[in-house]
């Protein structure tokens, strides 16, 4: 009989443990959507203080994605993903002066690989921009 308790009692304990993480999780996923969508909304009147505490927030939840990673299924992934790019579509909407105001925060985010990555990205962006020029003005 004691056997019997002590296997549903650690049964129970199990489940409780399991339903939390899968609480928090869910909490994490929603408080991330949320944040996005008052960005996508409000960025229009963001100051550069305003701009730098997104980034901050974005930043830590890129650190708790962490926590959560192996708890996800692929759908619970596709939507991190989903957040993340709706949020950087809507930075990428910021004024210029914003933007290069948070270059600092934004290097110190991406690190040093991010960093070549964004440079090579930025120097082909570069490069196509050229061709466009080049090609229009064939027609001029």
């Amino acid at each position: 009989m004691n056997k019997s308790i002590l296997k549903t009692f650690v049964l129970l304990v199990s489940m409780i443990a399991l339903a939390s993480c899968n609480s928090a999780k869910r909490q994490y996923m929603n408080s991330f959507e949320q944040f996005v969508s008052q960005v996508e909304t409000d960025y229009t009147t963001y100051t550069l203080e305003d701009w730098k505490w997104s980034f901050d927030e974005f930043r830590s939840f890129e650190e708790q994605f962490e926590t959560y990673q192996e708890k996800m299924s692929s759908d619970d992934i596709a939507a991190i993903a989903d957040y993340e790019e709706r949020y950087l579509r809507t930075l990428s909407h910021a004024p210029g002066s914003i933007i290069s105001n948070l270059t600092p925060y934004i290097s110190s985010f991406l690190g040093e690989e991010g960093q070549d990555l964004l440079k090579k990205f930025g120097d082909d962006l570069g490069d196509v921009v050229d061709d466009i020029r080049d090609f229009l003005d064939l027609f001029r």
